[in-house]
Formats: C-alpha cells, sequence, structure tokens
C-alpha cells in the first residue's frame, strides 16, 4: 500500500483537514473542499522565515489562509516521497493544547502519587528496625509494603493504557529474540529467590517492527499475573517465543489449578474491571489488549495442560497495514522514581524491596 493510499484509506472520510503534495510540491490529494486546489510553499511561514525544500523533519508553521498547519515528511528507503500536511484551526489548536497539557498533568500527577507511596516505602524500612522483633509488626509491613507496591503497579499501568488511547508510541525493528532474552534473564532471579521456577524457549533469529518498552510492559503484567494467581505449592511460569509464517508467538503459561478462562477474558476490556468498585485493579490484561490492538495482533487465552492459565499474544513480522508515521507518535517520558518495568514487577513480587 502506497503512502497516498494510506492517507486517503485514512483520511477520506474525516474531519480533519489534510492533503498531500510530491517532494516537489505538487499537489497529490485533498480531503476537503475548503483546501486551496494549489498549495505553494511560499504561502507557508515560520515566523519570519519561508520553509524549504527538501523539509526533512516534521515542522510547524502558519498558511496564509490564516491556519495552522504542520508538514510532515513521508520517507521511503530514505528518500522524500511526499509530504503530509494538517491544516489546523484556532479551536484544533486549543483543544491540542488542552489535551497536551490534561497529558503532562496526569502523567505528573500519577508520578506524584507514586512518590509518595515510595515514601511510605522508605519510612518504614527505616523505622521498622526501632520495632521490636514481632510476627504482628512484620505482618503489618508485609500487607502494607504489598497494597503500596500494587498501587504504584496500578498507577503505571494506568499510564500504559493512556499511551494507547492517545497514540504516544515509536517503533523500530529490532531482535525480539534477543530482547525477550534479556528481559526474561532480568527477571529470572526475582521470581526464582521467591520459588518460583522459571522455565524459557525462545526460538532464534525473530525479528519485528515494535516498540519494545510497551510489548514488555505487557508481558511482564502476564508474568507478574502467572506468579500471582498461581495456586500451586510449586510455582512454574513458562515463556515461549515462536515464529509461524508471517506471525509471531509470545506465551505465557503457568501450572497453577484453577484458570477460570471465561471470567479471566472480561478483563482483556479496560472498561470491563471498571463498572463496580473493587479492592483489585485489573489494569494488566487490558494492557496486553491494548498493546497486540495497537500493533495489529490477537490475544488468546486457554487453559494450560495442568489447569493454569495459558495467554498466547500473536503479532504480525511483516505488517502490511497503515505504515506506523500515520499512527504513533512519540510523547515525553512519564517522570517516575522507580522504572515503570520494574513497578509492574512490584504488583506481585518486591523488586525494590
Amino acid at each position: 500500500m502506497s503512502f497516498l493510499e494510506c492517507l486517503k484509506q485514512l483520511y477520506s472520510d474525516s474531519d480533519c483537514y489534510i492533503a498531500a503534495v510530491d517532494n516537489e510540491f505538487r499537489m497529490l490529494w485533498k480531503n476537503h473542499e475548503q483546501i486551496p486546489d494549489n498549495l505553494l510553499l511560499s504561502d507557508f511561514t515560520i515566523g519570519d522565515k519561508k520553509p524549504e525544500l527538501p523539509i526533512e523533519k516534521e515542522i510547524i508553521c502558519f498558511h496564509c489562509s490564516g491556519s495552522s498547519s504542520r508538514i510532515t515528511p513521508l520517507y521511503e528507503e530514505g528518500v522524500v516521497k511526499l509530504y503530509k500536511i494538517e491544516f489546523f484551526k484556532p479551536d484544533e489548536i486549543h483543544r491540542l493544547f488542552c489535551r497536551s497539557q490534561l497529558l503532562n498533568y496526569k502523567n505528573n500527577f500519577l508520578g506524584n502519587i507514586r512518590l509518595e507511596l515510595a515514601e511510605i516505602l522508605n519510612i518504614m524500612e527505616k523505622d521498622k528496625e526501632n520495632f521490636p522483633d514481632d510476627c504482628n509488626i512484620s505482618a503489618i509491613d508485609s500487607q502494607t509494603r504489598y497494597h503500596v507496591l500494587r498501587t504504584i503497579a496500578s498507577t503505571v499501568n494506568m499510564n500504559e493504557i493512556s499511551k494507547y488511547y492517545s497514540g504516544g508510541m515509536s517503533t523500530e525493528y529490532l531482535s525480539l529474540s534477543q530482547r525477550l532474552e534479556e528481559t526474561a534473564e532480568w527477571v529470572r532471579p526475582m521470581l526464582e529467590i521467591n520459588s518460583c521456577a522459571f522455565r524459557v524457549t525462545i526460538a532464534e533469529q525473530i525479528y519485528i517492527d515494535i516498540n519494545y518498552s510497551r510489548f514488555e510492559a505487557a508481558v511482564l503484567n502476564l508474568i507478574i499475573n502467572a506468579y500471582m494467581y498461581n495456586d500451586s505449592a510449586n510455582k512454574e511460569i513458562t515463556l515461549e517465543l515462536t515464529a509461524d509464517g508471517d506471525r509471531v508467538c509470545v506465551s505465557v503459561s503457568d501450572n497453577g489449578t484453577s484458570a477460570d478462562v471465561g471470567e479471566i477474558e472480561k478483563h482483556l476490556d479496560f472498561n470491563n474491571g471498571f463498572k463496580k468498585f473493587s479492592p483489585h485493579e485489573s489494569l494488566g490484561l487490558a494492557v496486553v489488549k491494548a498493546m497486540t490492538d495497537a500493533f495489529d495482533g490477537t490475544v488468546e487465552l486457554e487453559n494450560s495442560p495442568t489447569g493454569g492459565l495459558k495467554v498466547k499474544l500473536f503479532l504480525p513480522r511483516y505488517p502490511k497495514s497503515v505504515p506506523k508515521v500515520f499512527r504513533l507518535r512519540r510523547l515525553p517520558t512519564i517522570i517516575s522514581q522507580y522504572d515503570p518495568q520494574y513497578c509492574i514487577i512490584s504488583k506481585g513480587i518486591d523488586p525494590i524491596k
């Protein structure tokens, strides 16, 4: 699918005002009659300067019609093939500004919550040595730490969900085999020190175009769920990576005995887990579903051979849908005392202790 075909597919019936010009700024297509039939580069200004060809990176500029605009170069094999031009009216600019401010506010607010919770852990760690060696004190410490860490993890997962709804991602072509192996080796000692066997089978030479941080957050949620809800006396978690034709399959399974697949499937829906108040957040599976949806994949849940849960993530190795430049946009990183991936891990085990 060509860039121009993708633009037409995405924006033909859109309220957004979009035009496409070739690398010499000749009109190729527009989706609204209000856009001039011919767009001249001299009609655009950046402050008191005029943009010049080639435009090598995205720019924000002013059009003589009174609209602000964003010109994005679209590359193919390192060469600019065409420019996508978006026009914004004043009310749209205000809306985008408010949305950006709200996202920044939310991220900082949730980050502050994590900082306050982390301070509780620091106070407990520092002061509990002054208490007598009493099993009741230890129990209170353990229970408090458990709920604090779960809350820290919940704020991270809420931010994970919001990234998908805002399109705040970039991707890269990478070795999924190598990166997943590194993640597995990072998680392994945390599980094994808590008497949980961790079995990993990763096929070699599997490459994929993806945002690995978002992918890793989804996989970590599955691993921690497998640890938390495993009712076996000797816990085992299995992580597998295989490839079948044009698809990659990543699966996480456990050796529990009482997984209710029908009930668990409900938590794939982000809204389903919050229809009524509950002391247990259910964002982990929603993060997984959001990740697979964003990268044109699917999620399948089934019982593992021992009766526990097996979750399979299927992702395309060679995506043929809309190019990432149209649907993915980078946003600022989240401010947090702890790395987000550690926060997810902390929901089930305690690497910060």
